[in-house]
């Protein structure tokens, strides 16, 4: 269900926290055709936000829960468009999610130095998998 943003602060409680989640950015080579990638050394970059969706959704962490999604767009100096951008969080009601208690029963885990320590070997061995890409190479 789509929502206005005036229809939402009037019905809702005004305690709806954000929680950010996600976002996906799409990236439009307009200086492909030169051979280029999008963005050079001392380009100016600048950004144009809106409120693109309000969702109502249900929860059963908090019942209901608003999925807010903004819409950004990225320009250089010269206004040409590099980048548009999705973003969203979802706006919860906290009193509500407090009274469900969904996380209660859990509890905050306490290691040891020695557990610790075992933990940061055991990052150390890990080995980089899939695609390895160089940073600035197109």
């Amino acid at each position: 269900m789509a929502l206005s943003l005036t229809n939402l602060w009037q019905n809702y409680s005004p305690s709806l926290y954000p929680v950010c989640n996600g976002s996906y950015c799409k990236w439009i080579c307009w200086r492909a055709a030169r051979g280029a990638c999008p963005i050079f050394l001392n380009d100016h970059i600048k950004a144009r936000s809106k409120l693109k969706a309000l969702i109502e959704k249900k929860s059963r962490f908090s019942n209901r829960v608003i999925q807010q999604i903004y819409e950004t767009s990225f320009y250089n100096q010269d206004d040409e468009l590099i980048a548009i951008a999705d973003s969203w969080c979802f706006r919860t009601e906290r009193s509500t999610a407090k009274k469900k208690g969904k996380y209660r029963e859990i509890q905050i885990q306490n290691y040891t130095p020695e557990e610790i320590q075992a933990i940061i070997e055991d990052y150390e061995k890990e080995e980089v998998r899939g695609l390895r890409r160089s940073i600035g190479k197109m």
